[in-house]
């Protein structure tokens, strides 16, 4: 009982030790050319920039189940920490709130597509 016990540690331990690795490489990933783009961008595309960065911490990917549910959509939770830099990256290209209103019918998802688009496009 006490082997099966301390081998079920170690291998949770080498897990846990496995997990932050990739963790750290992760974050020391090189730069894509799409992130070296948004350096040259304007301060609304920069702030799109960092809530793509925030949503994809390691404490915002989603569950294993959530995957399995859903497949790769967006949780509520990561489309909130887009959203308000989407609308400001929107409306920095000169369309109106009223606008914004009447393509979209106020979906979520439809605003955060049109904000990558544009996001992309720059």
């Amino acid at each position: 009982m006490k082997n099966k016990l301390l081998v079920m540690l170690g291998m949770s331990l080498a897990l846990f030790s496995c997990a932050e690795d990739d963790a750290q490489k992760i974050e020391s990933a090189p730069k894509t050319k799409l992130s070296q783009k948004a350096t040259n961008q304007d301060p609304y595309a920069l702030g799109f920039k960092k809530a793509i960065k925030e949503m994809s911490q390691l404490r915002y990917l989603p569950t294993k189940e959530y995957t399995e549910k859903y497949g790769n959509e967006l949780s509520p939770e990561r489309k909130q920490i887009l959203y308000p830099a989407a609308l400001e990256l929107i409306y920095s290209t000169g369309i109106t709130e009223e606008e914004l209103k009447a393509e979209t019918n106020g979906d979520l998802n439809q605003i955060l597509n049109k904000a990558f688009s544009i996001y992309t496009n720059k």
